[in-house]
């Protein structure tokens, strides 16, 4: 069991270091004078569906997927077509998880408003095949991957002259791009 909760830790860990060091901030990989093209991720609400058994292995894989929701957005939501292990239950009150009993198609509706749908164990009929929802049902790993379903990234290209005129206020917008200092909406 001490190595199951050190497996989420140290994702967890991983998730942390990534999202302040690289996603969180833009990059500029270009790093042309006359514009700015960067990248930048931003946090998305992903819900987190629950198709595990009481498993250790399962409890932990859903452990880890919440870690990662919880680093780059803040919050977590669970949603399951019955109520989960007692065990595991209270383990997510105790993160601030929020838990949702609902069947499938339900939870795809929940999907939509984000695009995506992160899955724990089996996929049930009916949620895959969705034109407008992302499905990830990879199992979790220790790699800071498991952040991507919870980002969704965005690419901005600022002209930075005017006829070939310097345009100050384009560097501006780009260093506060890169600084992460401007927002992406949540999704």
């Amino acid at each position: 069991m001490e190595a199951s909760a050190a497996w989420v830790r140290d994702g967890a860990s991983r998730d942390a270091t990534a999202w302040e060091r690289a996603l969180r901030l833009g990059s500029d990989p270009s790093a042309l004078a006359g514009e700015h093209n960067v990248v930048r991720h931003g946090p998305v609400a992903t819900p987190v569906r629950w198709g595990g058994s009481d498993a250790r292995a399962d409890a932990d894989a859903l452990m880890r997927a919440v870690a990662a929701s919880l680093t780059v957005t803040g919050a977590a939501t669970v949603s399951s077509l019955d109520a989960l292990p007692a065990a595991l239950g209270s383990r997510l009150d105790e993160a601030g998880v929020t838990r949702v009993v609902e069947d499938a198609a339900s939870a795809v509706k929940r999907a939509r408003e984000h695009g995506r749908l992160r899955i724990i164990g089996a996929v049930e009929p009916g949620v895959r095949g969705h034109a407008d929802v992302a499905v990830y049902s990879a199992a979790p790993t220790a790699s800071w991957l498991d952040v991507l379903p919870f980002v969704r990234e965005q690419a901005v290209s600022i002209t930075a002259h005017r006829y070939g005129t310097p345009h100050p206020p384009s560097g501006r917008i780009g260093a506060a791009l890169l600084a992460g200092e401007v927002g992406i909406a949540r999704g």
